[in-house]
């Protein structure tokens, strides 16, 4: 909303460094994501695997 008061087009909000700030939506489009399913996540039971996530990228690597 903050973005759009200062009409501030073509931005995100993005969290950086754990505090909130804005991105170009170019950042976000500029490349592939891909989350390792196998490592992150128990399939069967459609329950995230991992326990501990300090020090792990936001879930993408």
């Amino acid at each position: 909303m903050q973005l759009i008061q200062r009409e501030e087009y073509g931005r995100l909000v993005a969290l950086q460094g754990g505090k909130y700030t804005t991105v170009p939506v170019e950042t976000v489009l500029a490349g592939k994501k891909v989350v390792d399913v196998d490592a992150y996540y128990d399939k069967e039971n459609y329950k995230p695997k991992v326990k501990d996530f300090l020090g792990v990228p936001m879930f993408l690597t």
